[in-house]
């Protein structure tokens, strides 16, 4: 009897530790993980973007800094952004809903931009907020990402 309850008071404590093992190594593990996958992504981008030719690179930044002027006549661009059509296609250069990447080599972070900013978006990346500018610079630009 007293070895029956040995063994259950071993299971239970190894549970417990390895409960909080994992509890403790989750948030070192998540940050490996995120990073580890928006650095495949930005290289996949970076892929694409090596393909185009200056014919399509300038295209695609002249859509860019059309919608920019159009969201610049309206008069309030984050309540009437949806009358201006095409947000999700511009500078969609891969088909994945990426625009871009943000680099800081100070801290050795690659991030993607993607368009929008719903849940799911920013759970993997940072977003892009409709209605704002595109980041292809300009004097009236103003991306908020």
């Amino acid at each position: 009897m007293q070895k029956k309850r040995d063994l259950i008071t071993n299971v239970i404590f190894s549970v417990i530790f390895f409960v909080g093992l994992s509890v403790m190594l989750y948030p070192a593990f998540s940050n490996w993980w995120n990073q580890n996958m928006a650095s495949h992504t930005v290289a996949s981008y970076q892929e694409a973007v090596a393909q185009l030719d200056d014919g399509q690179t300038e295209r695609l930044l002249n859509e860019a800094r059309a919608y920019n002027a159009k969201l610049a006549g309206l008069t309030a661009p984050f309540l009437n952004f949806d009358s201006i059509p095409g947000y999700d296609e511009i500078l969609n250069i891969s088909g994945t809903g990426i625009m871009g990447y943000v680099s800081i080599p100070n801290i050795n972070v690659e991030l993607p931009i993607y368009h929008g900013t719903s849940e799911g978006v920013l759970q993997i990346a940072s977003g892009h907020i409709q209605g704002s500018s595109f980041p292809v610079g300009g004097s009236s630009a103003m991306p908020v990402i």
